[in-house]
């Protein structure tokens, strides 16, 4: 059976030998409202009436584009019944980066040589021991934007 610390460390390996830098660009918080129709304050001091903080948080992420698969959560040992992940782009993160639904994640597209910005549609917790070990996070592409 897996204990905390052992988890954290597989998973920070993962990182290391899968992961890539990303950086999170995390919402307003002084002005930002949740809904359908996100509405900023133009006089907002904090983002300058964005949305969106204007400094960018460098981090180590495992993007993975999935269909019906999970193997990830299995090759760590901790996939649990009932967790599935629906298709589409994800990005899994180590606990402390307390990612949220709204915040925008930058991956370098080697491809085009440009960074995609990627908006955080659902954060999920993944715990042991009431602990969080990591986050899993839906996202999509966030389109027209220069945020």
């Amino acid at each position: 059976m897996w204990k905390y610390p052992a988890l954290q460390k597989r998973f920070k390996d993962i990182l290391i030998e899968y992961g890539q830098d990303v950086y999170l660009r995390r919402r307003c918080t002084s002005c930002s409202q949740d809904g359908p129709y996100m509405k900023y304050d133009d006089s907002c001091t904090v983002c300058g009436g964005t949305g969106y903080q204007k400094t960018l948080e460098k981090f180590t992420m495992r993007k993975m584009i999935v269909g019906t698969q999970y193997s990830f959560l299995k090759s760590m040992g901790i996939f649990a019944s009932g967790v599935i992940l629906e298709e589409g782009c994800y990005f899994f993160c180590e606990g402390s980066v307390l990612p949220k639904v709204g915040d925008l994640i930058y991956d370098f597209n080697y491809a085009t040589d440009e960074w995609t910005p990627y908006e955080i549609n659902k954060a999920l917790e993944r715990r042991y021991d009431k602990r969080i070990v990591f986050y899993n996070c839906a996202v999509r592409i966030r389109e027209g934007t220069d945020t």
